[in-house]
Parts: structure tokens; C-alpha cells; sequence
């Protein structure tokens, strides 16, 4: 039995052994078989390839993108969605105020309101809202209405100014 060096992994082979045992490489009597071409073409390795580089910078890549989106997130200057339905419920409630019949107002979702928020300085939002109420008239008959709404809210939490309510 005599021991010799594979060509490819320059690791060491027995003559005896079918293939190297660290490439896996083809034995032949001889020593070790080239590798067979096809149309000057190298046939591809049989080593597993090492991709764990691959995977760290993809994983950094991810942390990067993560850590844009969250701060991203943080650094927004618009108040959340649950600063905007307070202010339509305190309009709404300022604007049933204002009807002749306000038990029988009937008021629109959130969504179906136009509510417009514009910043008037550094720490507050004032908030425009235009929207609709079906209610009765002084005679009885159910009409709709649109009515305005401006009302201001400090991002502080201190709290909503009065609201400024018209019907159109």
C-alpha cells in the first residue's frame, strides 16, 4: 500500500482508495485521474462551497435595513392615527352642539371624514375636519349637513384646544 499527493486538494491518498477521501477526486491506478473536460470546460468541483461570508454580510445588510426602518419609524413628525380620531370625536361632539336636534345625529366613520393635520409650530398639530351629519331640522325632516372643524392638539400630551365648529 502506498500513499501519495492528490493533485487538486494536495491532500494524501491511498492507492487503494476509489476517490480522495478530502476532494473526492477519482483514484487510478496510476495516481489520482485528471478531471474530465467537456468543450474546454473544467467539470465543476465536488467540495461543498464555504458561504458563511456570504451569509454574514447579508445578515449585516438586514440589520442595517432593520435598524433604518425603526428609526424611521421613531423620528416621524406625524401624529399617530389615535391623535387624529380624538380630534374628530371632539369636532363631532363640538358640531352636534350646533344642531337643533342633536339626539338624532347620525355621524359618518372616521374614514369617511376629510381630516387634515398641518403643524403650527414645533410641539403642536392643528387639525382641519370636514365632514357630514344626517339630523332633523326644526320641522322634523332628516337632512344632511357638512360642517367644518378646526381643533389644535400638543404633541406633549397637554391636551386639545376648543374646538372650532361651523355647519355649512
Amino acid at each position: 500500500m502506498s500513499v501519495f499527493e492528490c493533485p487538486d486538494c494536495h491532500g494524501t491518498v491511498s492507492d487503494r482508495a476509489a476517490t480522495c477521501p478530502h476532494c473526492g477526486r477519482p483514484n487510478t491506478p496510476q495516481g489520482v485521474a485528471p478531471l474530465p473536460r467537456t468543450l474546454g470546460i473544467m467539470a465543476p468541483e465536488t467540495r461543498p462551497h464555504d458561504n458563511s461570508n456570504a451569509y454574514r454580510l447579508l445578515g449585516a445588510l438586514a440589520l442595517i435595513v432593520g435598524a433604518a426602518v425603526v428609526g424611521m419609524a421613531l423620528s416621524s413628525d406625524a401624529p399617530p392615527a389615535a391623535s387624529q380620531a380624538d380630534g374628530y370625536y371632539a369636532c363631532q361632539a363640538a358640531a352636534q352642539r350646533l344642531l337643533k336636534a342633536p339626539s338624532t345625529a347620525q355621524f359618518p366613520r372616521l374614514g369617511d371624514a376629510e381630516v387634515r393635520m398641518t403643524p403650527s409650530t414645533k410641539d403642536s398639530y392643528e387639525f382641519h375636519i370636514v365632514s357630514y351629519v344626517d339630523a332633523q331640522n326644526a320641522f322634523g325632516a332628516m337632512i344632511r349637513t357638512r360642517w367644518i372643524c378646526r381643533i389644535s392638539k400638543t404633541s406633549g400630551g397637554a391636551g386639545w384646544g376648543t374646538p372650532d365648529a361651523a355647519l355649512l
